[in-house]
């Protein structure tokens, strides 16, 4: 790398904009940069020794390498192209499917001209070897197309191994037997379920390269922080990125953006995430001499605004991470030990001694410490506080307990641990809410929707619901990196059998309801899947037999039920 670069010179290549940041399977575009930033993954080993098999058959296979757009790919073949290029000799690569390379030609009619060996009328002929990078989405549209109808065994191959669906996973094993083989990147997760909380090497490794003395970016880091202002942010939050207990930090929090806001990240956006974290917007746009005259009339608020712990809850419009990051900003919660620490730090006579008491010494930069210590903070340097001290706080600060959300986290690692009996807490939780979810109705019943808000009565049935507990995977490494990031539960009404999935957001929501919370109409249309799940449980309760009426009023009870010789009676019930 050029050393006359600046820092943001030479980190562009992981902006998601920058041609380096894509690597094409079809070409020779795999550069010293893109080989340093490569991260192994698990899935990487699955490819390898399903190329490996593939490549040794002696008969015609298509390998699907299926996922995500930008989760690496095309990055991963390429890679393998360049290191071990015998394993795909006598193999036809095929990359970015969504598109097609003839002008006039869609990708459907590419992909129909390219799989035609495997097409119903010609899949028993030959022995050709095709390896194909293709999005779920693409996929989906492919098969569900016109041209799609001739793949009639692709498409069964694809329903059977639930490739395009959301839910089981299953293993990706070599079968000689079929034509068809696949990898599934949307089932390798970019971290593990460990006893102490979720944790990714991934995106701490990311980190990592980034930052490293040992890596291409340094020197261009080293010149910046030379010439630099002693306030430069740039320079700041490189630095900051280089301790190891930040970069973990950071993961958390993109961790608990994928299980909260049920997003994916990518490999190509988690390295334009780390681009942006350290590139403020404002100097994003300006040349380096620019950028340093912006910096020398900085005012100690610009600084503060411009450092990863404000920086990187302030910028919601950066993109999606940024947006469901600030979703989790530590200066827009309360409770009663972190008011306390802001009442400490606005009304004491010596600010640095609690932020030393929060925030351990030497652990932050001396300009940053000297700032905090203002004796006179505005809101600004409260929230500075508030989030220095979420970034470095002690291992027994109490100030940002995150209580529902490791509860969430603890129930995942048990049931994929393989440990039914975990759920049993979610069941409780999930069983009270549905009973709940169209108001109170008394023991064991749920009001009954008859699509008309009653003001004057509430009509309600009895409904026993019973858990069906489903039978957990069993998986005994001691960490967890292939799963759903939700829950599955099963109940039994009557005869029937319903099941329900919880993401953490329906997790959220139940236990807001068992604390006494009642379901907004905008919870309901939010929440449609749990909705439905209400309604087909009513449906399967004993109101064909039995229905209550209770006066809104006074609570006079009234009961609407068969006789024993079918004939309807309507009595009020003895109070």
């Amino acid at each position: 790398m050029n050393p006359t670069l600046t820092l943001k010179e030479a980190l562009f290549p992981l902006k998601e904009s920058s041609k380096s940041a894509i690597a094409d399977a079809d070409c020779e575009s795999f550069d010293e940069i893109q080989e340093y930033l490569h991260l192994n993954r698990d899935i990487e080993r699955d490819l390898r020794v399903l190329l490996e098999a593939v490549k040794n058959s002696d008969s015609k296979k298509l390998f699907l390498v299926c996922g995500n757009v930008g989760d690496g790919k095309s990055h991963l073949l390429a890679s393998i192209r360049l290191k071990n290029p015998e394993l795909l000799n006598g193999i036809t690569l095929h990359n970015d499917a969504t598109e097609s390379s003839e002008p006039d030609a869609t990708f459907i009619d590419e992909l129909t001209q390219l799989l035609a060996p495997f097409s119903s009328q010609s899949i028993a002929q030959g022995n050709e070897k095709i390896v194909l990078a293709i999005n779920l989405g693409t996929l989906n549209n492919f098969l569900s197309s016109d041209e799609g109808n001739r793949f009639s065994e692709l498409k069964t191959y694809v329903k059977s191994n639930k490739i395009l669906e959301v839910g089981d996973i299953l293993e990706c094993q070599f079968d000689e037997n079929s034509p068809f083989q696949f990898v599934n990147f949307c089932d390798h997760n970019l971290f593990y379920l460990t006893e102490d909380g979720p944790v990714s090497e991934l995106i701490e490794t990311a980190l990592e390269r980034v930052v490293s003395k040992d890596g291409p970016f340094y020197v261009a880091y080293e010149n910046q922080k030379n010439t630099s202002p002693p306030n430069c942010p740039i320079c700041f939050n490189f630095e900051a990125l280089q301790t190891a207990f930040i970069r973990k930090k950071i993961s958390s929090l993109l961790i608990e953006c994928i299980i909260k806001g049920e997003i994916t990240i990518s490999i190509r956006a988690l390295y334009n995430f780390i681009y942006e974290l350290i590139i403020p917007v404002d100097l994003e746009p300006l040349d380096y001499q620019a950028a340093i005259k912006r910096i020398k009339n900085y005012k100690n608020g610009d600084f503060l605004q411009n450092i990863i712990p404000n920086y990187i809850f302030l910028h919601p419009k950066l993109s999606y991470l940024f947006k469901e990051i600030k979703k989790l900003d530590p200066a827009s919660r309360r409770g009663e030990s972190l008011d306390n620490a802001i009442i400490e730090l606005t009304v004491s006579t010596s600010p640095l001694r609690i932020v030393n008491q929060y925030i351990p010494p030497g652990k932050i930069s001396d300009n940053l410490s000297q700032i905090l210590s203002n004796k006179n903070p505005n809101n600004n340097h409260v929230n500075t506080f508030i989030r220095a001290a979420f970034f470095w706080q002690k291992e027994d600060n109490i100030l940002f307990q995150n209580t529902e959300y490791e509860t969430y986290m603890s129930l995942m690692l048990g049931w994929y641990s393989g440990d039914g009996k975990t759920l049993k807490p979610l069941y409780n939780l999930v069983q009270q809410a549905a009973i709940s979810w169209r108001g109170q109705a008394g023991t064991g019943r749920i009001n009954v929707d008859i699509g008309r808000q009653q003001l004057e009565y509430r009509i309600s049935e009895d409904v026993n619901i019973k858990p069906d507990p489903p039978t957990p995977p069993m998986n005994l490494a001691e960490s967890k990196c292939k799963f759903n990031a939700f829950l599955p539960v099963k109940f039994i009404v009557g005869h029937k059998k319903f099941q329900l999935t919880v993401t953490y957001k329906l997790y959220a929501l139940v236990c807001k309801i068992s604390n006494g919370y009642r379901p907004t109409s905008l919870d309901h249309s939010n929440f449609v899947v749990f909705d439905d799940f209400v309604k087909n449980i009513a449906t399967a309760g004993d109101g064909h037999k039995k229905v209550f009426f209770t006066e809104s009023s006074n609570g006079r009870q009234f009961i609407l039920e068969l006789d024993d010789f079918g004939d309807f009676c309507f009595n009020e019930v003895a109070a």
